[in-house]
Formats: C-alpha cells, structure tokens, sequence
C-alpha cells in the first residue's frame, strides 16, 4: 500500500470509529480487548474506542466470495511479509502534510493508534484487502467522480466492510458502502424479499457517492461529512451542539455517542 493510501486510512479508521464506541474509564488496560484501543486526553483521561466491526471478523468469515479465494493470496515472494517498519511522529507529520488533498490529514494520538492497527495486528488482512481493491476501487473512483467528490473517499467502504460485499453489521447494516434500510431506500436501492441492492458494487457506490455529496452540502467539512456518513448527521449536529457550537471534528470528537452505520 503506498504512504498516500495507508495513511488515508488510517485518517479514515480514526474518523469512523470514533463514532463507534466512546468510554471513559481509568482502570482500562489497553492490552484487554484485541477489538479495542485506549487513548488519552489532554486531561489524561483514557478513552476506549471499539474498532470498527467489519475490521474484527476473522479472515476467512471476511473474504469468503468466490474471486477472493480464486484470485487472493498472501505473496510468498516479500522480503518484508512480516515485518513492520516504525517512523518517528515526526515523520508522520511530514508524510501527511506532503499529501495533495483537499481533506485535513491531522496526525494525533488517534490516528497513530490506528497506523499501528492496520500495520500491525490487521497486517495480513490489509494484504488481502489491497487485493480486493484491484475489483473494487475503478468502481468507486467513477461514482466519486460523477459527484465531483475527493477520490480519497474511496478508502471509506475499507473502514465499513473490509471491502467485502456481502458483509453485514449488528445493526443490519449491509453491502461494501454499509447502508442502513431506510438510507438504502432514500438513495434508490432496491430491498426486498428477493434483492438487496445494498450488496450491489455498482448501485452501492453510486447512490454512497450520492449521500456523501449530500452529507458535504450540509457540513461543507470533509471530516465531518466522514463522521456523518457513519453515524448520521443528527449526530453530529448533537454534538456540535454539546461542544457550544465547535464544527471542527477533533474539537467535537469527545461528544459523539455509540452510533450505528448510515
């Protein structure tokens, strides 16, 4: 995965799935739940984050569809396969800020929790999934394009599904974009008995682009259209509410409450 690709994600990863779990505990151990990481405020309060469900299923339950035990594999050929370099923050800083995007690429606490996640833990399943996106990402660049959205935006469906289209959440949401029924429905998919276009690449893609180029008419901010898309704009209006009024994400990042897929 290149700098530019991994990084994204990451960014991403910390905006979703802060709007997944926030609990305040001090007693927490950070090493307890391999489905969880713990951060600390400023005022050295630890914060415990769930990471996103798609991203905690094992893998064969993950990549299950027929090209991806056809086509995927763990290269036998890397040098590398189980190594996993560290940089400095440092370093970090200057890579994000070198990126050309219209989208913040903040560095924090959050975000370097969830570069060591995916460069870690999730290492091997990122490898899959860099194959998966050879099937996945032409589709998505087109629908963004059709809206006139940041292609960087096709990494979202990595942090909702793992790109696996068939995947389903706790709370129903389903397909590679993970909508919920009744957004499905507004966006023009078709659900019933007998089809779910939720699990439709092409139609998914095109009706997230949609939503999302709704969401951006409304915020006019990038990361909280990320943070919208996954739990709702409601949501976020509550707790640009609770934060007096802040609209910058980081800044009312401790006020977003468990919340499900859009």
């Amino acid at each position: 995965m290149s700098k530019k690709s991994i990084l994204t994600l990451c960014m991403f990863s910390a905006f979703a799935t802060s709007t997944w779990a926030q609990v305040y505990d001090n007693d927490v151990d950070e090493t307890t739940d391999e489905d969880e990481i713990t951060v600390i405020d400023d005022e050295g309060r630890e914060e415990v984050i769930e990471f996103p469900e798609a991203m905690t299923f094992d893998l064969d339950s993950l990549l299950n569809l027929y090209m991806a035990k056809t086509y995927l594999d763990n290269p036998d050929d890397c040098n590398m396969q189980n190594v996993n370099p560290t940089y400095s923050k440092e370093d970090y800083v200057d890579r994000l800020s070198r990126i050309p995007s219209v989208m913040e690429m903040a560095y924090n606490d959050v975000v370097q929790k969830f570069i060591d996640r995916y460069s870690g833990r999730l290492r091997h399943s990122i490898s899959y999934m860099l194959g998966a996106s050879n099937f996945y990402m032409p589709i998505f660049e087109e629908a963004l394009e059709m809206y006139q959205l940041p292609l960087e935006l096709k990494y979202l469906p990595i942090i909702e599904s793992a790109l696996n289209p068939l995947a389903v959440s706790r709370v129903g949401a389903t397909g590679l974009w993970q909508f919920m029924l009744t957004t499905g429905k507004q966006y023009g998919l078709q659900v019933n008995s007998l089809v779910d276009e939720r699990r439709d690449p092409v139609k998914a893609s095109y009706a997230a682009a949609r939503y999302l180029s709704d969401l951006y008419k409304i915020f006019g901010d990038w990361n909280l259209v990320i943070a919208a898309y996954n739990c709702g704009p409601a949501n976020i209006n509550k707790a640009i509410h609770r934060a007096n009024g802040e609209k910058d994400y980081w800044q009312i990042y401790p006020y977003l409450s468990i919340t499900s897929a859009p």
